[in-house]
């Protein structure tokens, strides 16, 4: 089921005019929404495609929410929560997003809305685990919390209070952009570490589901940001490299497997 719905294409992503583009294996475009639709974008392991819209929400909070099977039709989320700014696609069309005061709600299978948590500038979920981005106390500098899902969130603080800009979760394992580098935290050994040592390579984004892990980078054209992916075989300098000519202002990466 890996490959249903939106998860058949690898790279899902933001243009710079709004759109929604899907990535196949191939490294081929396609449409998946009309230009000036979407702000955020992320898929769950069941291949519902997740976005925030472009269009303010009637109940404050943030933008619409929209859910798609991955065919550029889109349903709304028009019952009586708030909207968002931020989401994360969750287990069997749920998915958990983050208003413009920081409240975290979650989405159900029915799509209907609860709110779980304040104080939340952060969140992605992945194989079972929250990682969030959360102020030790209100004021301070956000900094990588996680929690196992399935009941009420019990938010732990990593170790070393680490700050990060971006964030992806891939369960026990969080890829991250620590001072714009992409890294890695395991809930294993509580260790933190670059995802491949001496490479240097900043990004404004990262994106990790299964096998493929992409950043969007600072590299900037009219078309947008170049969008990597990482290497099987990393130089010394360079880890991620591109695939065609990807460029978006945001990316996500779903849980296709490679047949």
């Amino acid at each position: 089921m890996a490959n249903y719905k939106a998860n058949k294409f690898p790279i899902i992503t933001i243009s710079v005019d709004g759109a929604v583009v899907g990535y196949d294996a191939m490294a081929k475009a396609h449409n998946l929404s009309e230009s000036n639709f979407a702000t955020e974008i992320s898929v769950g392991p069941d291949g519902t495609l997740w976005a925030v819209s472009t269009q303010p929400d009637e109940q404050e909070g943030g933008n619409k929410i929209y859910y798609s099977d991955g065919d550029g039709k889109w349903t709304e989320i028009s019952e009586s929560a708030p909207g968002g700014y931020k989401i994360s696609g969750c287990e069997n069309g749920s998915c958990v997003y983050i208003t413009n005061k920081f409240e975290l709600y979650a989405i159900d299978e029915q799509k209907d809305s609860v709110k779980l948590a304040e104080n939340v500038f952060g969140i992605d979920y992945g194989e079972g685990y929250y990682w969030a981005l959360i102020p030790p106390k209100p004021g301070d500098e956000p900094v990588v919390h996680y929690s196992k899902a399935g009941g009420k969130l019990e938010w732990v603080v990593f170790k070393g209070n680490i700050q990060a800009s971006s964030l992806s979760s891939a369960g026990p394992v969080c890829t991250l952009l620590i001072d714009e580098i992409p890294s890695l935290l395991i809930l294993k050994d509580m260790s933190s570490k670059p995802m491949f040592p001496g490479i240097t390579q900043t990004a404004m984004q990262i994106s990790s589901k299964t096998t493929t892990n992409a950043i969007v980078s600072y590299e900037v054209s009219e078309e947008g940001n170049q969008v990597l992916v990482l290497s099987a075989s990393p130089g010394e300098d360079m880890a991620y490299r591109p695939i065609g000519n990807i460029r978006a202002s945001r990316v996500t990466t779903s849980y296709f497997i490679p047949v």
